[in-house]
Protein backbone atom coordinates (compact mmCIF):
# COMPACT_ATOMS: atom_id res chain seq x y z
CA UNK A 1 0.00 0.00 0.00
CA UNK A 2 1.45 3.00 -1.15
CA UNK A 3 2.76 6.03 1.96
CA UNK A 4 0.36 8.54 -0.63
CA UNK A 5 -3.28 6.89 0.16
CA UNK A 6 -2.78 6.22 3.99
CA UNK A 7 -3.79 9.92 4.78
CA UNK A 8 -8.00 8.77 2.93
CA UNK A 9 -8.37 5.77 4.66
CA UNK A 10 -11.25 5.64 7.26
CA UNK A 11 -9.47 3.70 10.14
CA UNK A 12 -11.79 3.36 13.08
CA UNK A 13 -12.69 6.48 12.24
CA UNK A 14 -16.21 8.31 11.11
CA UNK A 15 -16.47 8.13 6.91
CA UNK A 16 -17.76 10.40 5.14
CA UNK A 17 -19.37 9.50 1.54
CA UNK A 18 -18.22 10.64 -2.10
CA UNK A 19 -17.96 10.08 -5.69
CA UNK A 20 -15.48 9.34 -8.13
CA UNK A 21 -16.84 10.98 -11.78
CA UNK A 22 -14.49 10.10 -14.79
CA UNK A 23 -15.28 12.40 -17.92
CA UNK A 24 -15.51 11.82 -20.54
CA UNK A 25 -16.45 7.98 -20.55
CA UNK A 26 -15.18 6.53 -23.89
CA UNK A 27 -13.68 3.30 -25.04
CA UNK A 28 -9.57 4.27 -22.99
CA UNK A 29 -11.45 4.89 -19.73
CA UNK A 30 -13.66 1.55 -19.74
CA UNK A 31 -10.71 0.00 -19.92
CA UNK A 32 -9.24 1.18 -16.41
CA UNK A 33 -12.49 0.47 -14.63
CA UNK A 34 -10.88 -3.56 -13.24
CA UNK A 35 -7.96 -1.61 -12.03
CA UNK A 36 -9.86 0.98 -10.28
CA UNK A 37 -12.03 -1.30 -8.91
CA UNK A 38 -9.08 -3.27 -7.53
CA UNK A 39 -7.50 -0.62 -5.87
CA UNK A 40 -10.61 0.78 -4.09
CA UNK A 41 -11.76 -2.83 -3.18
CA UNK A 42 -8.11 -3.75 -1.82
CA UNK A 43 -8.28 -0.20 -0.07
CA UNK A 44 -12.05 -1.38 1.38
CA UNK A 45 -13.01 2.38 -0.41
CA UNK A 46 -15.76 1.06 -2.87
CA UNK A 47 -19.04 1.73 -1.46
CA UNK A 48 -21.44 0.36 -4.32
CA UNK A 49 -22.18 -0.34 -7.84
CA UNK A 50 -20.05 1.54 -10.09
CA UNK A 51 -22.14 3.05 -12.80
CA UNK A 52 -21.44 3.75 -16.06
CA UNK A 53 -23.59 6.33 -18.71
CA UNK A 54 -23.10 7.95 -22.20
CA UNK A 55 -20.99 10.74 -20.60
CA UNK A 56 -19.16 9.52 -17.41
CA UNK A 57 -17.85 6.56 -14.90
CA UNK A 58 -19.49 7.30 -11.43
CA UNK A 59 -18.29 5.30 -8.49
CA UNK A 60 -19.30 5.80 -5.08
CA UNK A 61 -16.57 5.44 -2.31
CA UNK A 62 -15.94 6.21 1.38
CA UNK A 63 -12.89 8.24 3.00
CA UNK A 64 -11.88 9.72 6.37
CA UNK A 65 -14.44 12.17 7.54
CA UNK A 66 -12.33 16.08 8.26
CA UNK A 67 -10.86 16.13 4.32
CA UNK A 68 -10.22 19.43 3.19
CA UNK A 69 -10.33 20.38 -0.85
CA UNK A 70 -6.41 20.48 -0.98
CA UNK A 71 -7.15 16.89 0.33
CA UNK A 72 -9.62 15.98 -1.94
CA UNK A 73 -7.34 17.49 -4.59
CA UNK A 74 -4.08 15.36 -3.55
CA UNK A 75 -6.55 12.09 -3.65
CA UNK A 76 -7.60 12.72 -7.22
CA UNK A 77 -4.01 13.53 -8.70
CA UNK A 78 -2.85 10.27 -6.83
CA UNK A 79 -5.56 8.32 -8.57
CA UNK A 80 -5.19 9.77 -11.93
CA UNK A 81 -1.73 9.34 -11.57
CA UNK A 82 -1.73 5.71 -10.58
CA UNK A 83 -4.45 5.01 -13.23
CA UNK A 84 -2.07 6.40 -15.90
CA UNK A 85 -5.01 8.78 -17.11
CA UNK A 86 -3.82 10.71 -20.15
CA UNK A 87 -4.36 14.80 -19.81
CA UNK A 88 -7.73 14.36 -22.16
CA UNK A 89 -9.84 12.72 -19.12
CA UNK A 90 -10.87 14.51 -15.77
CA UNK A 91 -11.54 12.85 -12.67
CA UNK A 92 -12.80 14.87 -9.94
CA UNK A 93 -14.36 13.87 -6.33
CA UNK A 94 -18.38 14.66 -4.99
CA UNK A 95 -20.55 14.63 -2.37
CA UNK A 96 -22.55 11.72 -2.27
CA UNK A 97 -25.93 9.26 -0.82
CA UNK A 98 -24.78 5.92 -1.32
CA UNK A 99 -27.34 3.84 -3.34
CA UNK A 100 -28.65 1.90 -0.67
CA UNK A 101 -29.60 4.79 1.14
CA UNK A 102 -33.00 6.86 0.70
CA UNK A 103 -33.79 9.90 1.13
CA UNK A 104 -33.96 10.36 4.58
CA UNK A 105 -30.29 10.10 4.84
CA UNK A 106 -27.09 8.41 5.94
CA UNK A 107 -28.01 6.12 8.90
CA UNK A 108 -26.46 7.95 11.57
CA UNK A 109 -28.60 10.93 10.54
CA UNK A 110 -31.66 9.04 10.61
CA UNK A 111 -30.80 7.67 14.26
CA UNK A 112 -29.92 11.21 15.82
CA UNK A 113 -33.19 12.81 14.54
CA UNK A 114 -35.05 8.96 15.60
CA UNK A 115 -33.45 9.96 19.17
CA UNK A 116 -33.98 13.48 18.88
CA UNK A 117 -37.98 13.12 18.51
CA UNK A 118 -38.19 10.76 21.36
CA UNK A 119 -36.62 12.81 23.86
CA UNK A 120 -33.38 10.86 24.05
CA UNK A 121 -30.30 11.82 24.97
CA UNK A 122 -27.87 11.53 22.10
CA UNK A 123 -24.12 12.15 23.45
CA UNK A 124 -25.08 9.28 25.43
CA UNK A 125 -25.88 6.81 22.39
CA UNK A 126 -22.99 8.95 20.26
CA UNK A 127 -20.47 6.04 21.04
CA UNK A 128 -22.79 3.13 20.15
CA UNK A 129 -24.06 4.38 16.40
CA UNK A 130 -22.67 2.55 13.43
CA UNK A 131 -20.16 4.41 11.97
CA UNK A 132 -19.58 1.87 9.27
CA UNK A 133 -21.35 -1.15 7.69
CA UNK A 134 -21.57 -3.92 5.12
CA UNK A 135 -24.02 -4.97 2.87
CA UNK A 136 -23.94 -8.66 1.95
CA UNK A 137 -27.37 -8.89 0.22
CA UNK A 138 -29.74 -9.20 1.65
CA UNK A 139 -27.67 -8.55 5.12
CA UNK A 140 -26.76 -5.73 6.37
CA UNK A 141 -24.02 -6.50 8.95
CA UNK A 142 -22.82 -4.03 11.75
CA UNK A 143 -19.78 -4.36 14.00
CA UNK A 144 -20.09 -5.14 17.56
CA UNK A 145 -20.55 -2.58 20.42
CA UNK A 146 -23.43 -0.83 18.14
CA UNK A 147 -27.01 -1.83 18.36
CA UNK A 148 -26.09 -5.23 20.81
CA UNK A 149 -24.54 -2.10 23.38
CA UNK A 150 -27.08 -2.20 26.68
CA UNK A 151 -27.83 1.95 25.96
CA UNK A 152 -30.00 0.34 22.74
CA UNK A 153 -32.25 -1.66 25.32
CA UNK A 154 -35.79 -0.48 24.99
CA UNK A 155 -35.15 1.73 22.22
CA UNK A 156 -34.00 -1.26 19.50
CA UNK A 157 -37.24 -3.21 19.04
CA UNK A 158 -38.50 -4.57 16.03
CA UNK A 159 -40.21 -0.94 14.66
CA UNK A 160 -36.79 0.30 15.03
CA UNK A 161 -34.91 -1.98 12.98
CA UNK A 162 -37.89 -2.09 10.75
CA UNK A 163 -37.15 2.12 10.01
CA UNK A 164 -33.39 1.29 9.56
CA UNK A 165 -34.25 -1.60 6.73
CA UNK A 166 -36.12 1.09 5.36
CA UNK A 167 -33.29 2.71 4.55
CA UNK A 168 -31.59 0.08 2.49
CA UNK A 169 -32.85 -1.06 -0.84
CA UNK A 170 -32.76 -4.75 -1.34
CA UNK A 171 -32.19 -5.87 1.99
CA UNK A 172 -34.69 -7.39 4.74
CA UNK A 173 -31.75 -8.81 7.26
CA UNK A 174 -29.85 -6.62 10.02
CA UNK A 175 -27.27 -8.47 12.34
CA UNK A 176 -23.80 -8.01 14.31
CA UNK A 177 -20.93 -9.90 13.97
CA UNK A 178 -18.43 -10.70 16.74
CA UNK A 179 -14.70 -11.92 16.23
CA UNK A 180 -13.99 -15.23 15.77
CA UNK A 181 -13.06 -17.55 18.18
CA UNK A 182 -9.55 -18.48 17.47
CA UNK A 183 -9.57 -21.69 19.15
CA UNK A 184 -12.20 -23.09 16.77
CA UNK A 185 -11.02 -24.95 14.09
CA UNK A 186 -13.99 -25.09 11.60
CA UNK A 187 -13.76 -21.00 12.09
CA UNK A 188 -17.63 -20.62 13.04
CA UNK A 189 -19.48 -17.98 14.20
CA UNK A 190 -20.39 -17.82 17.35
CA UNK A 191 -20.60 -14.01 17.92
CA UNK A 192 -22.62 -13.37 15.19
CA UNK A 193 -25.87 -12.00 16.85
CA UNK A 194 -29.38 -11.68 14.65
CA UNK A 195 -30.76 -8.40 14.81
CA UNK A 196 -33.87 -8.52 12.84
CA UNK A 197 -35.48 -10.90 9.77
CA UNK A 198 -36.00 -14.83 9.73
CA UNK A 199 -32.56 -16.53 10.07
CA UNK A 200 -33.54 -20.08 9.98
CA UNK A 201 -34.35 -22.52 12.81
CA UNK A 202 -32.90 -22.23 16.65
CA UNK A 203 -29.34 -23.38 16.25
CA UNK A 204 -28.00 -26.80 17.60
CA UNK A 205 -24.98 -28.56 17.81
CA UNK A 206 -26.00 -31.17 16.07
CA UNK A 207 -27.11 -28.88 13.12
CA UNK A 208 -23.28 -27.90 13.24
CA UNK A 209 -21.37 -31.05 12.58
CA UNK A 210 -24.69 -33.28 10.88
CA UNK A 211 -26.96 -30.92 8.87
CA UNK A 212 -29.89 -32.24 6.57
CA UNK A 213 -31.05 -31.39 3.14
CA UNK A 214 -33.54 -29.66 4.76
CA UNK A 215 -31.51 -27.61 7.31
CA UNK A 216 -29.45 -26.46 4.00
CA UNK A 217 -32.68 -25.32 2.53
CA UNK A 218 -34.29 -23.65 5.61
CA UNK A 219 -30.90 -21.45 6.77
CA UNK A 220 -30.69 -17.94 5.61
CA UNK A 221 -27.83 -17.28 3.21
CA UNK A 222 -26.20 -13.71 2.09
CA UNK A 223 -23.15 -13.72 -0.74
CA UNK A 224 -20.81 -10.97 -2.34
CA UNK A 225 -19.46 -10.75 -5.69
CA UNK A 226 -15.68 -9.88 -5.73
CA UNK A 227 -13.69 -10.04 -8.72
CA UNK A 228 -16.87 -10.44 -10.71
CA UNK A 229 -17.00 -14.07 -8.62
CA UNK A 230 -19.91 -14.70 -6.82
CA UNK A 231 -19.83 -16.62 -3.51
CA UNK A 232 -22.21 -17.29 -0.72
CA UNK A 233 -22.71 -18.61 3.08
CA UNK A 234 -24.64 -19.30 6.06
CA UNK A 235 -23.92 -16.31 8.33
CA UNK A 236 -24.92 -17.95 11.23
CA UNK A 237 -23.02 -21.29 10.46
CA UNK A 238 -19.30 -19.96 8.62
CA UNK A 239 -17.23 -16.90 8.77
CA UNK A 240 -16.44 -14.70 5.81
CA UNK A 241 -13.39 -12.80 5.74
CA UNK A 242 -13.78 -9.50 3.60
CA UNK A 243 -9.97 -8.59 3.82
CA UNK A 244 -9.10 -11.74 2.20
CA UNK A 245 -10.30 -10.02 -1.20
CA UNK A 246 -6.49 -8.79 -1.38
CA UNK A 247 -5.26 -12.64 -1.37
CA UNK A 248 -8.03 -13.46 -4.50
CA UNK A 249 -7.43 -10.69 -6.17
CA UNK A 250 -3.57 -11.69 -6.24
CA UNK A 251 -4.67 -15.23 -6.98
CA UNK A 252 -5.97 -13.43 -10.27
CA UNK A 253 -2.58 -12.09 -11.67
CA UNK A 254 -0.78 -15.41 -11.03
CA UNK A 255 0.53 -16.37 -14.57
CA UNK A 256 1.12 -20.21 -14.03
CA UNK A 257 -2.27 -21.40 -13.61
CA UNK A 258 -4.13 -21.77 -16.58
CA UNK A 259 -4.55 -25.56 -17.80
CA UNK A 260 -2.69 -27.06 -14.23
CA UNK A 261 -4.30 -28.25 -10.85
CA UNK A 262 -4.15 -26.68 -7.84
CA UNK A 263 -4.37 -28.17 -4.08
CA UNK A 264 -6.93 -26.43 -1.91
CA UNK A 265 -6.02 -28.18 1.93
CA UNK A 266 -8.37 -25.53 3.56
CA UNK A 267 -10.90 -24.45 0.95
CA UNK A 268 -13.86 -22.99 3.67
CA UNK A 269 -16.39 -21.98 1.57
CA UNK A 270 -14.45 -21.24 -1.28
CA UNK A 271 -12.24 -18.04 -1.06
CA UNK A 272 -9.39 -19.36 -3.10
CA UNK A 273 -10.47 -22.00 -4.95
CA UNK A 274 -12.93 -20.08 -6.92
CA UNK A 275 -10.13 -17.70 -8.03
CA UNK A 276 -8.15 -20.55 -9.23
CA UNK A 277 -10.96 -21.47 -11.49
CA UNK A 278 -11.85 -18.20 -12.59
CA UNK A 279 -7.74 -17.97 -13.37
CA UNK A 280 -8.42 -21.05 -15.71
CA UNK A 281 -7.13 -23.67 -13.20
CA UNK A 282 -7.97 -27.02 -15.21
CA UNK A 283 -9.14 -28.51 -11.64
CA UNK A 284 -9.13 -27.32 -8.33
CA UNK A 285 -8.85 -30.29 -5.77
CA UNK A 286 -10.25 -29.41 -2.44
CA UNK A 287 -10.38 -30.65 1.88
CA UNK A 288 -12.72 -29.40 3.89
CA UNK A 289 -14.19 -30.96 7.34
CA UNK A 290 -16.94 -28.06 7.70
CA UNK A 291 -20.15 -29.13 5.91
CA UNK A 292 -22.03 -25.67 5.97
CA UNK A 293 -18.34 -24.41 4.24
CA UNK A 294 -18.72 -27.07 1.81
CA UNK A 295 -22.54 -26.29 0.70
CA UNK A 296 -21.57 -22.46 0.70
CA UNK A 297 -19.01 -23.55 -1.86
CA UNK A 298 -21.24 -25.80 -3.95
CA UNK A 299 -23.82 -23.30 -4.51
CA UNK A 300 -21.08 -20.90 -5.21
CA UNK A 301 -19.84 -23.53 -7.58
CA UNK A 302 -23.38 -23.59 -9.29
CA UNK A 303 -23.78 -20.19 -9.41
CA UNK A 304 -20.11 -19.40 -11.47
CA UNK A 305 -21.14 -22.28 -13.76
CA UNK A 306 -18.64 -24.87 -12.76
CA UNK A 307 -18.77 -28.69 -12.52
CA UNK A 308 -18.36 -30.29 -8.87
CA UNK A 309 -17.72 -33.27 -7.07
CA UNK A 310 -18.70 -34.41 -3.69
CA UNK A 311 -17.13 -36.94 -2.18
CA UNK A 312 -17.35 -37.88 1.91
CA UNK A 313 -15.02 -39.60 4.12
CA UNK A 314 -15.47 -43.53 3.11
CA UNK A 315 -16.43 -42.74 -0.27
CA UNK A 316 -14.42 -44.01 -3.38
CA UNK A 317 -13.14 -41.29 -6.02
CA UNK A 318 -15.40 -41.65 -9.56
CA UNK A 319 -13.80 -43.31 -11.80
CA UNK A 320 -15.13 -40.93 -14.73
CA UNK A 321 -14.35 -37.05 -13.64
CA UNK A 322 -14.87 -35.97 -16.82
CA UNK A 323 -15.36 -31.75 -17.13
CA UNK A 324 -15.02 -31.97 -13.44
CA UNK A 325 -13.67 -28.84 -12.19
CA UNK A 326 -14.02 -28.75 -8.49
CA UNK A 327 -13.27 -32.19 -6.73
CA UNK A 328 -14.82 -31.17 -3.03
CA UNK A 329 -13.27 -33.98 -0.15
CA UNK A 330 -15.51 -34.02 2.96
CA UNK A 331 -12.83 -35.00 5.31
CA UNK A 332 -9.39 -34.20 6.95
CA UNK A 333 -6.57 -33.40 4.23
CA UNK A 334 -4.63 -35.94 6.11
CA UNK A 335 -6.14 -38.21 3.46
CA UNK A 336 -5.17 -36.08 0.73
CA UNK A 337 -2.25 -38.50 -0.66
CA UNK A 338 -4.34 -41.89 -0.48
CA UNK A 339 -6.79 -39.93 -2.01
CA UNK A 340 -4.30 -39.19 -4.84
CA UNK A 341 -2.73 -42.80 -4.73
CA UNK A 342 -6.49 -44.07 -5.37
CA UNK A 343 -6.69 -42.06 -8.74
CA UNK A 344 -3.25 -43.51 -9.89
CA UNK A 345 -4.56 -46.88 -8.58
CA UNK A 346 -7.68 -46.11 -11.00
CA UNK A 347 -5.48 -44.87 -13.97
CA UNK A 348 -2.02 -45.47 -13.36
CA UNK A 349 -1.52 -43.20 -16.63
CA UNK A 350 -2.87 -40.07 -14.29
CA UNK A 351 -0.65 -37.60 -12.84
CA UNK A 352 -1.23 -34.51 -11.24
CA UNK A 353 0.06 -31.21 -12.68
CA UNK A 354 0.52 -29.28 -9.64
CA UNK A 355 1.54 -25.74 -10.31
CA UNK A 356 0.09 -24.50 -6.25
CA UNK A 357 -0.54 -25.21 -2.87
CA UNK A 358 -3.13 -23.28 -0.67
CA UNK A 359 -2.23 -23.71 2.65
CA UNK A 360 -4.96 -21.33 4.30
CA UNK A 361 -5.92 -22.06 7.43
CA UNK A 362 -5.12 -18.97 10.57
CA UNK A 363 -3.79 -18.54 12.82
CA UNK A 364 -1.44 -21.48 11.65
CA UNK A 365 -1.43 -23.79 8.72
CA UNK A 366 1.63 -25.66 10.06
CA UNK A 367 -0.53 -29.12 10.32
CA UNK A 368 -1.08 -28.89 6.60
CA UNK A 369 2.64 -28.32 5.52
CA UNK A 370 3.89 -32.01 5.21
CA UNK A 371 0.95 -32.80 3.44
CA UNK A 372 1.80 -30.51 0.96
CA UNK A 373 5.42 -31.63 0.92
CA UNK A 374 3.89 -35.27 0.25
CA UNK A 375 1.65 -34.19 -2.51
CA UNK A 376 4.64 -32.68 -4.16
CA UNK A 377 7.04 -35.33 -3.70
CA UNK A 378 4.46 -38.42 -5.03
CA UNK A 379 3.99 -36.17 -8.37
CA UNK A 380 7.60 -35.22 -8.65
CA UNK A 381 6.56 -32.03 -9.46
CA UNK A 382 7.41 -28.17 -8.97
CA UNK A 383 5.24 -26.55 -6.91
CA UNK A 384 4.09 -22.76 -5.42
CA UNK A 385 2.93 -23.46 -2.04
CA UNK A 386 0.59 -20.69 -0.48
CA UNK A 387 1.84 -20.55 3.57
CA UNK A 388 -0.92 -18.30 5.34
CA UNK A 389 -0.01 -17.59 8.90
CA UNK A 390 -0.31 -15.06 11.59
CA UNK A 391 3.22 -13.48 12.60
CA UNK A 392 3.81 -10.71 14.63
CA UNK A 393 5.63 -7.81 12.40
CA UNK A 394 8.64 -7.93 14.08
CA UNK A 395 9.39 -11.79 13.42
CA UNK A 396 8.18 -11.69 10.26
CA UNK A 397 11.96 -12.35 8.89
CA UNK A 398 12.93 -14.88 11.24
CA UNK A 399 9.56 -17.12 10.40
CA UNK A 400 9.68 -17.10 6.70
CA UNK A 401 13.56 -18.74 7.28
CA UNK A 402 12.08 -20.96 9.69
CA UNK A 403 9.30 -22.43 7.60
CA UNK A 404 11.43 -22.94 4.60
CA UNK A 405 13.71 -25.02 7.10
CA UNK A 406 10.76 -27.01 7.77
CA UNK A 407 9.45 -27.44 4.37
CA UNK A 408 13.36 -28.72 3.44
CA UNK A 409 13.90 -32.37 3.36
CA UNK A 410 16.67 -34.24 1.10
CA UNK A 411 13.90 -34.98 -1.48
CA UNK A 412 12.95 -30.87 -2.55
CA UNK A 413 14.73 -27.65 -3.19
CA UNK A 414 12.60 -24.92 -1.65
CA UNK A 415 12.83 -21.67 -2.48
CA UNK A 416 11.47 -18.45 -0.96
CA UNK A 417 9.62 -16.53 -3.35
CA UNK A 418 7.17 -13.45 -1.41
CA UNK A 419 5.29 -12.59 1.17
CA UNK A 420 2.10 -11.39 0.97
CA UNK A 421 0.71 -8.59 4.12
CA UNK A 422 -2.95 -9.38 3.85
CA UNK A 423 -4.41 -7.59 6.64
CA UNK A 424 -3.87 -6.92 10.07
CA UNK A 425 -5.42 -9.93 12.92
CA UNK A 426 -4.61 -7.92 16.21
CA UNK A 427 -2.00 -5.01 17.27
CA UNK A 428 1.12 -5.37 14.94
CA UNK A 429 0.27 -9.03 14.61
CA UNK A 430 -0.61 -9.93 10.66
CA UNK A 431 -2.18 -12.38 8.28
CA UNK A 432 0.30 -13.03 5.61
CA UNK A 433 0.87 -15.42 2.96
CA UNK A 434 4.47 -16.84 2.48
CA UNK A 435 4.95 -18.06 -0.74
CA UNK A 436 7.59 -20.80 -1.30
CA UNK A 437 8.83 -22.84 -4.77
CA UNK A 438 9.17 -26.28 -4.16
CA UNK A 439 10.85 -28.80 -6.57
CA UNK A 440 10.93 -32.38 -5.62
Amino acid sequence: MSSEINPFLPVNKETQTYKIIITPCNAANKSIIKKLKLFLENNELLNGRIILTNTSISVPIILKTGLGDQDLLAFTVYLKRMLNMGEASSIRLALHLPENTASKGTLKDFLVQYLTDRNQDVTMFLPFIPNRYIIYPPMVLFNSNTFDNDVWKGIADESFFQEILSLFNSCSHLAILNPIIKTDDMRRPFGFLPLYGDFGPKLHEDTFDNPTEEDFRKEFWCHAIQNGIYQTWAPRRTMFSRGNIKEKSRILEFKDVHGTDVVDLYAGIGYFTLSYLAKGANRVYCWEINPWSIQGLIKSCKANNRQYCLIRKGEPVPADLNGVRVVIFHESNEFACTRMKQMVEMDSSFKLKLSHVNLGLLPSSRQGWQTALDLINLFETTTMVHVHENIHIDDLQQQIELIKLSLSSSLNEVEFSFVHKIKTFAPDIWHVCIDYRICN
